[in-house]
């Protein structure tokens, strides 16, 4: 068992016994802890390992038992399912289909990573590997070492913001890609070169550690909106907007600090009267959540019940209903719902002056209220 950090998070590696790797599909299992604190990364470290040795003696148990391959199999991923992974693509695949280029290992570990990524992580994953081959080709995986991985990171330096779309922005040359945007595309290569050496496809990961420095503190990423630029930002919001989502949605996250898919996807049953305090209810059946610990129960805020934000947008009668508070938003095939939303904003908060990049619609859900006097 092996216990550590990648990013912030601690991640626990632990070896699948030499006797279980042909009914596991993989030889380790990664499995991210979801800490940032080293005590509690392992605590859930040694719950996690005694729950796999439990699960590998029963898997030998049901293999004395004579049960059948495809009932092992099912255990297996049984068991694999509980972390929220899969088993690795069987050595018969592999060795029927050994890539030899670079194209096709991508293909092969997209077609495992398919079933435990949500489609709009899938999507980035493939946008991102084929931007890897627009800069790097199709080479044959022996010639990929510590300098074509090198050279790629240079190359995405210099690369549009949207060099692969087909649309206008594609042509806005003179934007370039973010640091940020830079080190997510070396992650995802990084990672491919990862599951390759784990699945003994390549010898080692050239694209370990190439990430760019952050040199801004994570608390200046973004911008917090003071009072002052709250008012020009939001005081005349009603006068510019018609829409009630444009004019509410805002306002919600300002007073609950939820988020802006969390807004978008509410239904009309998630608003509920808990303790004579009406609260919004934030669930995956609703949508899209960040984690599982993001499912939670927020009051609103009297500043929003007080200016008719129930009486405006919620339908009492609707409350047993999953009807859309917000009808006009559509879901992409994505799944998302608050993607019109977000381009507005965007559109809306520079028509106010505020082009940096670093204000933001989240950063509404980080404003120092105060004494504002938002409509007063």
């Amino acid at each position: 068992m092996k216990l550590h950090q990648r990013g912030d998070n601690y991640h626990l590696r632990i070896r699948v016994p030499s006797d279980l790797v042909s009914v596991m599909g993989r030889r380790e299992i990664h499995q991210s802890l979801r800490t940032t604190d080293g005590r509690t990364a392992r605590s859930r470290a040694d719950q996690l390992k005694a729950s796999l040795q439990s699960g590998f003696e029963k898997l030998r148990m049901a293999r004395l038992s004579a049960t059948s391959d495809d009932e092992m199999i099912r255990l297996a991923n049984g068991l694999l399912s509980n972390l929220g992974s899969t088993r690795r693509i069987g050595g018969s695949i592999i060795k029927s289909k050994a890539p030899i280029r670079l194209r096709e290992l991508m293909e092969l570990h997209l077609a495992e990573k398919k079933p435990t990524l949500d489609p709009r992580s899938y999507d980035k994953m493939i946008y991102s590997y084929k931007l890897a081959l627009h800069h790097i080709g199709n080479v044959p995986l022996r010639e990929i070492n510590r300098m074509v991985c090198r050279s790629y990171k240079e190359a995405l330096r210099h690369s549009p913001q949207f060099q692969l779309r087909d649309d206008g922005a594609s042509k806005k040359v003179n934007r370039l890609l973010s640091d940020k945007s830079i080190n997510l595309h070396l992650q995802y290569f990084s990672g491919l070169l990862r599951w390759a050496t784990l699945e003994e496809l390549v010898h080692g990961n050239p694209a370990e550690g190439l990430n760019i420095r952050k040199h801004r503190q994570q608390s200046e990423e973004r911008f917090a909106f003071n009072d002052d630029q709250l008012q020009i930002l939001l005081g005349d919001l009603w006068l510019d907007e018609t829409r009630s989502v444009r004019r509410w949605v805002p306002l919600v996250a300002l007073w609950s600090g939820m988020r802006q898919e969390e807004i978008c996807q509410l239904r009309h049953c998630d608003i509920i009267k808990q303790d004579d305090t009406f609260c919004f209810v934030i669930t995956g059946e609703a949508g899209s959540v960040k984690s599982k610990a993001a499912e939670r129960v927020v009051p609103i805020h009297p500043w929003l019940i007080d200016r008719g934000f129930l009486n405006e947008v919620w339908i009492a009668a609707k409350a047993n209903t999953q009807e859309r508070l917000w009808p006009e938003l559509r879901k992409t095939k994505l799944g998302r719902y608050s993607n019109s939303l977000c381009k507005w904003f965007g559109r809306y908060k520079r028509k106010k002056g505020f082009h940096d990049s670093r204000y933001c619609f989240h950063c509404l859900t980080s404003a120092p209220l105060g004494q504002t006097k938002l409509f007063s």
